[in-house]
């Protein structure tokens, strides 16, 4: 799978919108069990979390928690994040460049806070994006969970088939020289 790795700000400025960005949380919190996972770090560790409402045209669009390890982001916990990139800052100011990231996608249903946010009904569907980015070398530098209205949100992924070759006693169509067919 291809897909340009991008962010909100990003993609939305991309696409000739303005985005806005309310930050709901900024802070130096301890990693719980899953974000540590996540980030190949021991749980308790400090990350730097931010929460932010991500709106377009004025109407909400999702909500996102972010968690970057504190020690590779020293003082972006004072940054504003309602008027600039998170993506920007960490290349601009800190030299931190993601080269690569895997996004799970699924759907769930919003609880009471996240439809008062999206204002939508509760156990309206919600597109859930479970990403992690990585600096060239392999460190994971971000977790991030968005909810995204599944009324107002599509991702579109490029698929590029590899082809395999064949390998001793392998035909092209990968199967085994003279296997029978299933």
């Amino acid at each position: 799978m291809a897909q340009e790795l991008t962010g909100f700000h990003q993609d939305m400025t991309r696409r000739g919108h303005r985005p806005v960005t309310q930050v709901l949380k900024q802070a130096i919190v301890p990693a719980s069990a899953k974000v540590a996972a996540h980030l190949n770090i021991h749980p308790g560790t400090p990350v730097l979390q931010i929460d932010r409402l991500r709106s377009v045209g004025g109407e909400p669009i999702v909500i996102v928690t972010t968690y970057l390890p504190s020690r590779l982001v020293p003082g972006l916990e004072h940054e504003d994040f309602s008027q600039q990139s998170l993506y920007e800052l960490l290349e601009k100011r800190l030299g931190l460049v993601i080269a690569r990231g895997r996004r799970t996608i699924g759907a769930v249903a919003a609880n009471e806070l996240e439809a008062q946010l999206l204002q939508i009904e509760k156990g309206f569907p919600l597109i859930a994006l479970d990403s992690v980015s990585y600096l060239a070398d392999g460190t994971p530098i971000e977790y991030y969970r968005a909810l995204h209205r599944g009324d107002r949100s599509s991702f579109e992924v490029e698929l590029i088939r590899r082809r395999e070759q064949p390998g001793p006693g392998q035909a092209l169509g990968g199967e085994d020289v003279g296997a029978a067919p299933h």
